[in-house]
């Protein structure tokens, strides 16, 4: 036997290509070889079309998957898991085909849901077994979804707000992408919420026939937040198809009114302020009239004179916070009652904070004994409604260490605000001392004010 030695002439490019390459290659030492933590038998994972093209599909069609799953080796293999990349991708094999002896086999089986997947799909499933080689392995199927019909809205359809009886402006446009001839809507089943009144008729884009699907409020639906989802049943040419449909709205009567809640938490309020009026309108200008209104022993209510608009009817009812309310945070439901007879009882929640006739702030005196102005020196605000003058007769403090006056330079610009200026003047032993500051004032109700004091002095 003879061998012939072939000597092929490198340009200098090649050579140094060449060697580039082979000190790469020394400086990279080449991945180990996976093999088996055990000497022993091992399982072998085998799937022979781990690709698989389904080609041009129909979007809404549900294209079944499947995989043949071997064991080529010499131990029981077991499939922990197979998890699909995505949600249209359903997993179908049964659990108990988890493990596969030697020579063995189970099919994986899958289906691909394509409702919304347009154009070029790329979609994954993992299996996680116990291979030791390859203990995971990745199937793939590719798909061209092409779309038969746009629909518009997409996602939800908004009635806004409408009465009884009432047709909702916006429609439910079904149209044949171009190549398409017809979209017919045959059916449409409401299987969550309150089911509408509907009415389909056809419309055409250019040669393209479609389906606008009308929606009405029914005459006995409830009045209030209108939530539903319809399931839209349609041919493509002939095709079938299914697709779901989101519906919102408000249903109202005769009257409708804002605010739905008033909140006057924001700041606390003083006794006799009118909070903001509850607006009620007829915006069908059916006639009506207030009965009553009312909203418990904290508020006084007025009804305002009508004021005819074009068209329609408005009522402003106003609560007012009583003189006699006590301080603090309140709620209470504001009760209207009407001539309407849709809604007959209109009722509002009402929530607020009372000042107290005197604010104090800091409600607490904390004084410090560390020879900073700070820690020595506070400063105490006193303010009554803006509609009320305060007096501060008389100061009184519990300890002598403890000096307090009206700081009248602060309080002058204000006739219903005083401040006070409280001050450790000494003598106090180490440690928590706890006494009281005495206002007499000309509030009424209020004639003498206990205002805490807390002395910390280090040792």
């Amino acid at each position: 036997m003879s061998h012939t030695l072939k000597i092929r002439s490198w340009g200098p490019a090649a050579v140094l290509s060449a060697a580039f390459a082979a000190a790469s290659t020394a400086q990279l030492p080449p991945p180990p070889k996976p093999t088996a933590e055990s000497g022993g038998p091992a399982p072998r994972i085998f799937v022979q079309n781990r690709v698989i093209d389904l080609g041009t599909i129909l979007e809404g069609d549900r294209v079944p998957l499947e995989w043949t799953i071997e064991n080529r080796g010499e131990a029981e293999l077991v499939i922990h898991r197979a998890v699909a990349g995505c949600g249209c991708t359903v997993l179908e094999s049964p659990e108990e085909k988890r493990s596969v002896p030697p020579g063995g086999s189970y099919e994986l089986k899958a289906q691909f849901d394509t409702t919304n997947r347009i154009g070029n799909q790329d979609k994954s499933i993992v299996i996680y077994s116990s291979d030791p080689l390859e203990p995971e392995l990745k199937l793939e199927f590719l798909a061209e979804v092409e779309r038969l019909y746009d629909r518009s809205p997409q996602t939800a359809l908004n009635m806004k707000v409408l009465q009884r009886g009432d047709t909702a402006v916006q429609t439910l446009d079904v149209i044949p992408v171009e190549g398409r001839s017809k979209a017919t809507v045959t059916d449409i089943i409401f299987e969550g919420g309150q089911e509408l009144a509907t009415k389909i008729e056809p419309f055409s884009v250019g040669d393209r026939t479609g389906s606008r699907v009308y929606f009405s409020v029914p005459p006995d639906a409830p009045l209030g937040i209108l939530t539903s989802k319809a399931l839209i049943k349609l041919e493509v040419d002939g095709i079938p198809r299914e697709t779901w449909l989101v519906i919102r709205g408000q249903v109202t009567g005769d009257l409708t009114w804002i605010p739905k809640v008033i909140d006057a938490t924001r700041q606390p309020v003083v006794h006799g302020t009118r909070l903001a009026p509850l607006s009620i309108r007829s915006p069908n200008d059916t006639p009506f009239r207030i009965l009553s209104a009312e909203a418990g022993p904290m508020l006084n209510v007025t009804v305002r004179d009508n004021k005819p608009l074009k068209p329609g009817i408005d009522f402003d009812v106003v609560p007012q916070v009583r003189e006699d309310a006590p301080d603090g945070p309140f709620g209470a439901m504001l009760t209207v009652r009407t001539t309407s007879l849709d809604q007959p009882v209109v009722q509002v929640p009402v929530f607020g904070i009372v000042a107290p006739r005197l604010m104090i702030d800091p409600p607490l005196i904390l004084l410090r004994a560390d020879g900073t102005p700070k820690g020595t020196v506070r400063r105490v605000k006193l303010q009554a409604p803006p509609t009320e003058t305060l007096e501060v007769k008389k100061l009184t403090a519990g300890l002598r260490a403890v000096q307090v006056a009206v700081d009248e330079e602060s309080s002058r610009n204000y006739r219903h605000i005083r401040y006070l200026s409280v001050r450790y003047a000494g003598g106090l032993s180490p440690g928590i001392h706890e006494s009281q500051v005495e206002v007499t004032t000309n509030i009424p109700g209020l004639e003498l004010v206990r205002i805490p004091v807390v002395i910390d002095v280090p040792e």
